[in-house]
């Protein structure tokens, strides 16, 4: 027998133990080459000079090792040691990937997904203003225009459509490719390599304490594609809290109270279609979670979306299959080539030239959809838009060293964290049948947390968990059963940085942009975060649930109000590592100030140091806006264009 053939055997005895209809991974013919394909990915991603039958065997190794202690000794190992918790979350997350992707498991589960409906309809797209190569005849590619976006997420896209309208000459380059509604059939597997950096998203390691003691790493999902995150988020739309905003004036920044704001904020909802998510589009699921938020006397609403015509298809976070979600690439991209913007995909920007004060040129590499460097660029421009997001526009900005007289270039880093909190009720509920993000309980809002409703497919539920074996799949298997709720923790005494993972890009031309992120959270927050779970559980056992998962590897299920005191009991001996967390919303690596020497733009999204160069992304917010950002970026991305205009043209 093979090291394959045993290691996966390993794998199912010890993480994956059969549970009631679902078949084990080893009766899955062809499944251990499935698996190594799938590591493959992973690492092109995270470890692209170590090859993947070497991970994938060191992974199989590990399991037989570990399949040879009693169960007793590995579930106190998963208990007590973040490490080893850590390997053994890797090792899931590798099977369970590609085992939901199956068809007979999809079946299974009842997760297949519709395809072939209708197509919302959207702005026409000018083709030819979307460019992209797949070989050049010339080594480089020269760029002239009056304004040069970097990035088309929910910045860059805003820009450009709002100064092309206006007859100025935009082009925007954006690392990522065009993809349609018709390659988004609902499939995690199929899609993520298309939609996300690094075919899966970030994570974030910890950034190191005073003690040493071990912090947990994050997973942070970034977009890589044109329209950026904004293609991949839950198309919740929420504007800065007022609270928010009337700090930051008492601050000095200019222009920036409520009702200067407003206007900024109802052009945008009116391009995307933002509006209430209705009750029938919630589904069973999110409804009774309103259900339970009313019936303990707490604040909640249905959320607004920027959909257009939803059919809760559920998959948002993979490309909307119908065009309904009203992101970048079906609204502001579209709108933005009518009036004569230009986009080109593919090309990546790593060099940004000074002379005088200004930006003068930028330069990269192009590349064709399989990854290939097949040229480079120049572009010279007026004006400059740095809209790449609170990752990637520090990261380039440091790798080239300018706009950072205030040493605050990729400092500051919030990025929102979440913990998924999943209630079990008696019968099938279909959470997936349903919009994913539906419904927000803001009682808790001032005390640090806001929790919404929400639903991912079985095997990220199951990879919420902590557990192990059959517990793990019964997990997938009850997901039917399942109602969630995301806790957002606002970032008080958390806090991060952002580094360029290769300081001189010119050297290794064949190297893409990537960032180190690094983040701590702080012990506030995470008592914070400990009274969200224990609150999140009230409301799902309020909803009807018969069973809460924590996601806390100490106390993992909840069945009532005595279990829910004895996690908030021992609130300060609980570790940030004992949960899973996820962030979406990274923001503040290049903050607004009123003096250069405490941020690096002004309110307006102008460098300090460099005179035609702005900043139209996450990244300019001087703390976490505390909501889901996207109407917040694009807002002030709509301001910044519009001084852009008034000031210079």
């Amino acid at each position: 027998m093979d090291i394959k053939t045993r290691g996966l055997r390993a794998l199912c005895e010890v993480f994956f133990s059969k549970s009631g209809g679902l078949k084990s991974p080893i009766e899955l013919e062809g499944f251990d080459t499935e698996i190594e394909d799938f590591v493959e990915r992973v690492a092109r991603g995270f470890f692209p000079f170590l090859h993947h039958r070497f991970l994938t065997a060191l992974l199989m190794l590990f399991c037989i090792a570990v399949a040879k202690l009693p169960r007793s000794v590995i579930q106190k190992l998963n208990e007590r040691s973040y490490l080893v918790r850590t390997l053994f979350n890797t090792i899931k997350l590798v099977t369970v990937f590609p085992y939901a992707a199956r068809e007979e498991i999809k079946e299974t589960l009842e997760t297949k997904i519709e395809t072939g409906k209708p197509k919302v309809p959207t702005p026409e797209m000018v083709r030819e203003n979307i460019i992209e190569f797949e070989k050049i005849a010339e080594p480089k590619v020269e760029i002239e225009c009056d304004v040069l976006v970097i990035g088309s997420g929910a910045g860059g896209a805003v820009v450009a459509k709002e100064l092309a309208e206006k007859g100025l000459d935009v082009v925007v380059v954006e690392r990522g490719f065009e993809h349609t509604s018709d390659e988004f059939n609902g499939e995690m597997t199929d899609t993520m390599p298309l939609l996300y950096r690094k075919g899966t998203g970030l994570i974030t390691l910890p950034l190191p304490t005073p003690s040493f003691s071990l912090k947990p790493w994050v997973m942070l999902p970034v977009g890589d594609c044109l329209g950026g995150t904004t293609v991949i988020n839950s198309s919740t739309c929420y504007r800065t809290p007022d609270s928010v905003l009337e700090r930051w004036t008492e601050q000095g920044l200019e222009g920036l109270t409520p009702d200067d704001m407003k206007p900024y904020f109802e052009r945008v909802e009116r391009t995307i279609s933002v509006h209430r998510v209705s009750l029938e589009l919630m589904g069973e699921a999110h409804t009774r979670i309103a259900e339970g938020t009313e019936r303990l006397g707490y604040s909640g609403r249905p959320l607004e979306k920027n959909a257009l015509y939803c059919d809760a298809t559920g998959v948002c976070q993979y490309g909307c299959p119908i065009d309904a979600k009203q992101d970048m690439h079906v609204t502001y991209i579209p709108l933005a080539t009518q009036a004569g913007a230009k986009f080109y995909t593919g090309f990546e920007v790593q060099q940004i030239e000074t002379c005088g004060g200004e930006v003068v040129k930028v330069g990269g590499a192009i590349r064709n959809r399989r990854g290939e460097r097949i040229g480079k660029f120049v572009a010279r421009a007026r004006i400059f838009v740095l809209a790449a997001g609170a990752i990637y526009t520090p990261t380039l900005l440091l790798m080239n060293r300018i706009a950072n007289s205030s040493g605050m270039v990729g400092q500051n880093l919030r990025i929102h964290p979440c913990l998924l909190v999943s209630g079990f009720f008696p019968e099938a509920v279909y959470g997936w049948r349903g919009v994913s993000q539906s419904y927000a309980i803001e009682e808790f809002f001032d005390e640090g947390f806001i929790m919404e409703t929400t639903m991912v497919p079985p095997r990220l539920g199951a990879l919420t968990s902590q557990l192990l074996g059959e517990e793990f799949c019964r997990i997938m298997e009850e997901w039917k059963k399942a109602g969630a709720i995301g806790v957002m923790i606002n970032d008080s005494d958390s806090i991060g940085r952002v580094l360029p993972l290769s300081p001189f890009p010119y050297a290794l031309p064949k190297l893409e942009v990537e960032a180190l992120v690094l983040y701590r959270l702080g012990e506030r927050d995470k008592r914070v975060a400990v009274k969200g779970v224990a609150e999140a559980c009230r409301v799902l056992l309020a909803a009807g649930a018969t069973k809460v998962c924590t996601g806390l590897v100490r106390k993992p299920w909840v069945r009532g109000e005595k279990d829910i005191q004895e996690i908030l009991s021992v609130e300060r001996k609980i570790k940030a590592n004992e949960f899973i967390w996820s962030a979406y919303h990274p923001q503040c690596t290049c903050r607004m100030s009123v003096s250069p020497k405490h941020g690096v733009v002004d309110s307006y999204g102008q460098t300090h140091d460099l005179e035609n160069l702005f900043i139209a992304d996450a990244s300019i917010f001087p703390e976490c806006v505390r909501v889901n950002p996207q109407i917040s970026i694009m807002a002030f991305a709509n301001r910044c264009a519009d001084h852009i205009w008034e000031t210079r043209f």
